[in-house]
């Protein structure tokens, strides 16, 4: 895989802050390039709780429905 020499903002880090900064950006138009360094697919989540401060941010980019269901 070939990054590109130049994006907007680079995000370090595919957890949630980095993800979820990512979508936020990505609603504003402002195009990012999220990188990670764990190869691995993790399909669950360690998280037990999650605060209402960091599910009203989830719910700008929509994410908060997912939670719910």
């Amino acid at each position: 895989m070939t990054l590109p020499t130049h994006v907007p903002v680079l995000i370090a880090g595919g957890g949630p802050v980095g993800l979820t900064l990512s979508a936020l950006l990505s609603a504003q138009g402002i195009s990012n390039l999220v990188i990670e360094a764990d190869e691995a697919y993790c399909s669950g989540s360690r998280a037990i709780c999650m605060s209402r401060r960091s599910q009203e941010i989830l719910g700008w980019v929509g994410a908060d429905k997912a939670l719910v269901e």
